[in-house]
């Protein structure tokens, strides 16, 4: 599983995608886990909410482009548009098999589910697993589990 997140440049999160295909079998499985473009905007919101007045050009430079060097604390990475995963991996040689948005429905606000137990405790996993899948959560959850085949 890589992270490719870490990647800034596009050519080396490629670079990266070949060669894990090249290490692969034929068939062999692939996961990948991207952070959605929304996430720092998101994490800034709940933890540091005059971050966007202090930071504008990198709130800007995060929707534009994806790349956020540093300012939060967090290590310089990649978002990803949620939108551009499943191309991106086609073109790298990947048969999508699931994208799955990580924190589903309950991002940033699983205190009280993750104190259930029990059939509650299973029945949000569930919902949330399953909703994770849905292509119009991927923008509101922070990470993005790609599984992909090598073609």
């Amino acid at each position: 599983m890589g992270p490719l997140y870490h990647l800034l440049k596009e050519e080396d999160r490629r670079r990266a995608a070949a060669e894990a295909r090249r290490v692969l079998r034929p068939g062999g499985l692939l996961l990948a886990s991207f952070i959605s473009r929304y996430a720092p905007l998101r994490d800034v919101a709940k933890f540091e909410p005059d971050w966007i007045v202090e930071h504008q050009a990198d709130a800007e430079a995060v929707l534009a482009r994806g790349v956020l060097v540093a300012p939060t604390g967090f290590t310089d990475a990649y978002f990803a548009h949620p939108t551009e995963v499943l191309p991106f991996m086609k073109e790298c040689g990947y048969e999508a098999l699931d994208l799955v948005a990580c924190e589903g429905v309950i991002s940033m606000i699983e205190e009280k589910v993750n104190g259930l137990t029990g059939a509650a405790w299973e029945a949000w996993v569930d919902l949330n697993h399953r909703l994770g899948k849905d292509p119009s959560v991927h923008g509101g959850a922070e990470h993005l589990l790609y599984v992909g085949r090598r073609t």
